[in-house]
């Protein structure tokens, strides 16, 4: 049987992630993971507006709040199989090729599904294979690790999440609420400069490693204010 003549009925087993996966680093571990049981791997990337992505949320039966998606497009880092080969398998969908949604919400261009069975075609063809020697697939997995700390965003993500995490734990349980709701903005605030590139990293930290944590967290530090309690 050719690529060409398979059918779903002989795809077998198809895993959906349905998620933002929204750092490039949070993708690489899926990768990793579909290559340690040589399985395919691809992305699907819906490249719109953002008025547009607020228009579909506002009709869902349980909207996501608009904070939460200006966050996770101001965080988001788009598939790139120029910068990293293994996102070389990758569906991308354009505001103008999903059609009109109709009044359940659903997009109206059937042609969606031919690009999505071509994608899945595509992976199943081309397994992603593990390496055969121990010793590289032990390098590799430690290379894994490295990009995702390696990734600027996603560790001043997870420095500032600790940062108030530990703040949040000192304040009295009458201003936990309050106090929590302040420091995200302020968070929120310091990811959208560090993302848009207003906030300039020091150059030493553009190539971030565990031995920087310190220099990292100095530098969020001086770029990041806790909120006063009353």
């Amino acid at each position: 049987m050719t690529e060409a003549e398979m059918k779903p009925a002989d795809w077998g087993r198809v895993i959906l992630l349905d998620d933002n996966f929204y750092y490039a680093s949070m993708r690489h571990a899926v990768f990793q993971l579909a290559r340690h049981y040589s399985c395919g791997f691809g992305t699907v990337y819906l490249k719109a507006s953002l008025a547009q992505l607020k228009l579909v949320n506002s009709i869902r039966d349980k909207p996501v709040p608009p904070a939460v998606i200006d966050r996770m497009w101001e965080r988001l880092e788009a598939p790139s199989p120029e910068r990293n080969p293994w996102e070389k398998f990758v569906c991308l969908f354009g505001q103008s090729d999903l059609g009109f949604l109709d009044s359940a919400g659903h997009y109206s261009d059937s042609s969606v599904n031919g690009r999505l069975h071509s994608l899945i075609r595509d992976c199943l063809a081309n397994p992603f294979e593990p390496p055969a020697d121990p010793e590289l697939a032990a390098k590799q997995a430690a290379e894994a690790r490295e990009v995702c700390s390696m990734s600027l965003l996603h560790q001043a993500d997870l420095r500032l999440r600790a940062i108030v995490s530990d703040w949040l734990a000192t304040q009295s349980e009458s201003e936990k609420a309050e106090l929590g709701k302040l420091a995200a903005t302020n968070k929120r605030a310091v990811m959208s400069a560090l993302t848009s590139g207003k906030l300039k990293v020091p150059a030493p930290l553009n190539s971030f490693s565990p031995d920087k944590k310190d220099a990292l967290d100095k530098f969020l530090m001086e770029n990041f204010s806790l909120p006063t309690a009353n």
